[in-house]
């Protein structure tokens, strides 16, 4: 068995489409995640009641099984959710093609942090 792992900060950001542009705006909607268990699940649930929203009540969280940052942007442009978490990079290069992303958070500010990925 090998094991490869990763011990560097990955910065993480809550973004969303216009007319969101605030964190008392996603109140009511869905934020899509990946899965239950993995490192932006663990952001997620850290992040969001340090912002002032309750999963459950405030939003609805919906695991997408989408592990990629880009493909759960991609999710978000089609309107399937109304917000996501993103590795700073892809909301970079989301932005760069014009893409109007709104950044509500960035979880690093708010002292989360996910820094172990490991993969077999």
């Amino acid at each position: 068995m090998v094991i490869i792992s990763n011990f560097s900060s990955t910065p993480n950001q809550l973004v969303a489409l216009p007319p969101i542009n605030s964190i008392e705006a996603l109140k009511g909607k869905i934020i899509g995640a990946s899965r239950p268990g993995t490192s932006t699940d663990y952001v997620l649930d850290r992040l969001l009641p340090r912002v002032g929203l309750i999963p459950g009540k405030d939003v609805k969280l919906l695991p997408t099984g989408l592990l990629v940052s880009e493909e759960r942007l991609a999710l978000l442009l089609q309107k399937r959710v109304d917000a996501t978490l993103a590795n700073q990079e892809s909301v970079s290069q989301f932005q760069h093609k014009g893409h109007p992303l709104t950044i509500l958070a960035d979880a690093l500010s708010y002292g989360v942090n996910s820094s172990v990925d490991f993969s077999t």
